[in-house]
């Protein structure tokens, strides 16, 4: 079976900022954005522990019908007419004794987990970083793989070219010839596994930034 790609293998030259890889991955990686969301919800408890330090003061209130007679009929009848409401109003006020030390203590905990939190934040960062500025050289070190591929093939190309013209000059032998061929089959294999290397770096690139749907032009959208 013969096997046609449905588009042509190219390596096109890209443009790279370290800055602008930085502020992508900074926004968009999900390793990133994971714990930035976890570091929130720990303070969000935070706040909610140090409220438990304080005293607690609460309003009550209730409100409900009664009604008497001789019979039972005679109390439903009254219940009904609302001639015998009851009101009650007041507050309730808690104070922690000893100071709360469980409170305390959830507080200290949670001071401590915040800052583990953010020490992880800082460290992802700084792997996001160094991920990026690994992935930008490995591309543009590969771009330059494929420019000097292209560059041997073309080279073995017009060598081929010129033995083969000496052969029909009788300036040459079949077996020069050979080995010129298998040279250019050695260059064009090389050329291409350039050009796959470098789209699997770009890849990679978008990989560490986070920007692969976006770089692909998809737009996810959640109902």
């Amino acid at each position: 079976m013969q096997l046609e790609p449905a588009e042509a293998l190219t390596a096109e030259p890209a443009t790279f900022s370290l800055q602008d890889s930085w502020s992508r991955g900074i926004t968009l990686r999900p390793d990133l954005l994971q714990a930035k969301v976890d570091l929130e919800r720990r303070n969000i408890t935070l706040r909610y522990q140090k409220n438990q330090l304080f005293p607690q003061l609460d309003l009550t209130g209730s409100y409900s019908q009664s009604g008497s007679g001789t019979e039972f009929s005679d109390s439903l009848t009254a219940i009904h007419s609302g001639n015998y409401p009851e009101y009650s109003f007041g507050t309730v006020l808690s104070i922690p004794l000893a100071g709360n030390r469980q409170a305390r203590t959830n507080v200290r905990i949670s001071k401590a987990e915040i800052e583990q939190a953010l020490l992880r934040l800082k460290q992802i960062e700084q792997n996001v970083m160094v991920q990026i500025a690994d992935a930008i050289a490995q591309a543009r070190t590969s771009y330059q793989q494929v420019q000097a591929t292209k560059e041997a093939q073309e080279f073995a190309a017009e060598a081929l070219s010129a033995e083969e013209k000496k052969l029909e000059n009788g300036k040459s032998t079949s077996f020069q010839v050979l080995q010129l061929q298998r040279t250019l089959t050695t260059r064009a294999y090389e050329y291409i596994r350039a050009r796959v290397d470098y789209s699997a770096a770009l890849a990679r690139l978008a990989q560490v930034e986070g920007s692969t749907l976006e770089r692909n032009h998809v737009n996810l959208e959640f109902r």
